[in-house]
């Protein structure tokens, strides 16, 4: 088993950017070839917001496929065109991915 978790933090200004973009990678996932389940969580401070998006997996490879699809990638190519600007809605973006451990 194999669990990719994605989160995205920033000002409540750009909730609904953070939103979007969760909703677009939930349909994406729904589907793919592995997948156990996605969760999406938020949890909300006085001024910012959190989402995680949650992927649970069969095989740490069946991710490994889902994130090598070529408009994936290509979306991220996109992405990086703009790095080092600084964009008015930024989100901070924070990749943790876990490995089963038998016990």
């Amino acid at each position: 088993m194999f669990i990719s978790q994605a989160s995205f933090e920033g000002h409540k200004g750009v909730e609904q950017m953070i939103f979007n973009k969760l909703q677009k990678s939930m349909n994406e996932t729904i589907g793919a070839k592995g997948l156990v389940s996605a969760e999406c969580w938020s949890r909300e401070t006085k001024d910012n917001v959190e989402y995680v998006f949650v992927t649970k997996w069969d095989t740490k490879e069946d991710f490994k496929l889902w994130v090598s699809r070529e408009d994936h990638v290509e979306g991220h190519k996109e992405m990086n065109k703009y790095k080092g600007q600084e964009p008015a809605e930024k989100a901070k973006k924070t990749i943790r991915q876990y490995e089963e451990v038998i016990l």
